[in-house]
């Protein structure tokens, strides 16, 4: 969302912002990349509750609550397990339907998923992929 003018503000129970990445020695190439385009963040914290625009989070430690408001979007990212249940719901129903990411094959954050399945068999038209810049798997999305 950073990269279409969006303010982006991710929360993370951890004490840094991807830290995985510090593994890979990738964590300074991405944060540049991050910090450049406009994203915050908010470490060591969690969502306590979402109502409206306004997310009430609390911190891991000592338990204080923080309220963040304004939003236009709130996307959570919670867990490794497919939830395709609003495919299934709408499979026949609208004339372009794929599962991609995590709702086809969820992964971790630092493996992004390449992989999208055939439209549904009741689509009328196919989506268009386009080519992943830099991507050594050739996949599409």
């Amino acid at each position: 969302m950073a990269w279409v003018r969006k303010s982006v503000h991710v929360v993370t129970r951890f004490p840094a912002l991807a830290p995985a990445l510090a593994e890979t020695l990738e964590l300074p190439l991405v944060y540049r990349r991050l910090f450049t385009k406009g994203l915050t963040f908010t470490a060591n914290h969690w969502v306590r509750s979402i109502d409206g625009d306004r997310v009430r989070l609390y911190h891991f430690s000592t338990g204080e609550e923080t309220v963040l408001s304004g939003f236009e979007s709130i996307v959570l990212a919670t867990g490794h397990r497919a939830n395709d249940a609003l495919y299934f719901a709408l499979r026949g129903r609208v004339p372009v339907l794929c599962r991609i990411g995590d709702c086809l094959a969820p992964g971790k954050s630092t493996r992004p998923s390449t992989r999208a399945s055939s439209p549904d068999a009741r689509s009328s038209r196919a989506p268009t992929a386009t080519s992943i810049p830099g991507s050594s798997s050739g996949g599409t999305r």
